[in-house]
């Protein structure tokens, strides 16, 4: 009975940046630390407690994270909406204070949200686009060599754009012989396939 007693006091404590950290690192430092699309830093306990009210806002509006799918009784294997329970402790943590807290976070790779990719593309120049009015779509290619796909088949689990300037671009596709296979957005971090699924692309195409 002591035990039990012990337990939900525990739980029914006021969270702490030690609890909320690790959520907010899980929930929201895909976009919101440096070199990534959201503009601010919460990656730390000062540069999240900073903006409290508006993560309290933006989380009961339903605003963010950035998921527009409704809820239909389908699950979505890369939702990015809230919890109930993560929303309340969220919550709960901005009304009672920002308590303070040693979080323990993941290691982040500082560029790459998926982690050091195996082959970077990069696009061949740089594009400037003018205040007025919006650009053409840019396509270019990578070839054989730089794919490493000259001589056999290569085969791929992830891909992850990482714009410029995250601010301008709008949408980007990935094209494997003329078949759209990942597209990017603003907030979108990379997208990964399930262990033993791969995408291919053919020697020498």
């Amino acid at each position: 009975m002591m035990s039990v007693f012990a337990a939900a006091v525990l739980w029914a404590a006021e969270p702490t940046w030690r609890e909320v950290g690790p959520l907010m690192d899980r929930w929201c430092n895909d976009c919101h630390r440096a070199g990534q699309v959201g503009p601010f830093d919460f990656t730390s306990y000062e540069g999240a407690a900073a903006y409290a009210p508006e993560i309290a806002r933006y989380v009961l509006g339903n605003k963010m994270p950035p998921w527009r799918a409704k809820t239909s009784g389908v699950v979505w294997g890369n939702s990015r909406a809230l919890p109930d329970e993560v929303t309340a402790r969220l919550l709960e943590w901005t009304n009672t204070g920002m308590k303070p807290g040693a979080a323990v976070m993941k290691k982040r790779h500082p560029q790459w949200n998926l982690g050091t990719p195996s082959v970077v593309i990069s696009q061949p120049k740089e594009h400037t686009v003018a205040a007025e009015r919006t650009v053409d779509i840019v396509r270019f290619s990578g070839g054989p060599e730089e794919l490493g796909n000259a001589a056999k088949d290569v085969y791929f689990d992830g891909v992850e754009f990482r714009p410029s300037n995250r601010t301008l671009l709008h949408h980007a596709l990935l094209r494997v012989e003329g078949e759209a296979i990942a597209a990017w957005a603003m907030c979108d971090t990379g997208l990964k396939l399930p262990a033993g699924v791969a995408w291919k692309i053919p020697a020498g195409k």
